[in-house]
């Protein structure tokens, strides 16, 4: 679908998830959490210690585990059995269509591989993509919800943080992060720990003497990153110019403040426990001392 046809198709149905009776969009009247504690995994480099030595059966137990992107395809994906999981890239949703088998590799290891009950949360946006994966997931424990996905650049205290109590507005999402916490406060949590959250990106961009940018891209199952181009569109193969990344990179953080202040204001304790992460909206908390 191109871009024009999906953002004329967003609105209505935008709209329509205000007063549509059925549990396909996000409402804070639904119960989407089993714990009052969650854990999210970024899939930051830090996060690989972590997943190796944590006691998932005691996890488990006690905190909602929230994961998001390519973490489904980690072994540690089975051990951790997150209940919710959250994508956010459009790049997972470009190779849906109509035709089940030619859906994305991610969705189909998830078919495979899961057998608890898990929510899928996918931004409203790819509605019309997301009922091919609605279709896929029917014979599943797989619940797909789709949330208002409206972010705005600029920020003003009132009235933002009413409309995002609400879900009518939510924290610009430059990064799944965000929208996994954001999530995760709307869900009835009042302590969410946050590990794998490195953002070490800056530490790893490269610019190429065609002035072209590249980033090595570090994930925790990532063995030997090498060098990748930094598309603003792959589609046309635009690259990220420095001042255009930095300036994402800047929006990252100011969403992350954002949440810090909607968190404080419904009585939420966020922490973030990844070692060396360059997040300081959050107050800090040792691995021992979380989970």
């Amino acid at each position: 679908m191109s871009k024009l046809r999906r953002h004329l198709s967003y609105w209505p149905v935008y709209f329509w998830s205000f007063i549509a009776r059925n549990n396909l969009f996000y409402s804070r009247r639904s119960r989407f959490s089993r714990h009052k504690k969650a854990l999210i995994l970024g899939n930051g480099p830090s996060l690989q210690d972590f997943v190796a030595s944590a006691d998932w059966a005691s996890i488990g137990s006690t905190h909602d585990v929230y994961c998001v992107n390519n973490f489904a395809f980690q072994d540690a994906f089975i051990l951790c059995k997150p209940s919710q999981y959250v994508i956010f890239d459009p790049n997972y949703f470009n190779s849906l269509d109509t035709d089940l088998k030619s859906g994305n590799s991610l969705f189909l290891k998830m078919v495979e591989t899961v057998d608890w009950e898990m929510n899928l949360y996918i931004p409203i946006r790819f509605y019309s993509m997301g009922q091919v994966l609605i279709e896929l997931f029917r014979n599943t424990s797989i619940r797909v919800v789709f949330f208002r996905d409206v972010g705005l650049k600029s920020y003003f205290r009132f009235p933002f943080l009413g409309l995002m109590k609400r879900q009518i507005l939510m924290p610009r999402a430059n990064n799944v992060l965000i929208a996994a916490i954001y999530l995760s406060i709307l869900n009835g949590h009042n302590h969410v720990v946050i590990d794998g959250a490195d953002h070490s990106w800056h530490q790893n961009l490269h610019v190429a003497d065609d002035n072209l940018l590249y980033i090595k891209d570090s994930h925790f199952y990532d063995k030997d990153p090498s060098l990748s181009p930094l598309y603003k569109d792959r589609l046309t193969g635009q690259h990220f110019s420095m001042e255009e990344i930095f300036e994402s990179y800047r929006l990252v953080h100011k969403s992350y403040r954002v949440i810090g202040e909607l968190s404080a204001s419904l009585g939420v304790k966020v922490f973030n426990q990844t070692p060396g992460s360059f997040i300081d909206a959050f107050p800090r908390m040792g691995r021992s001392d979380s989970v």
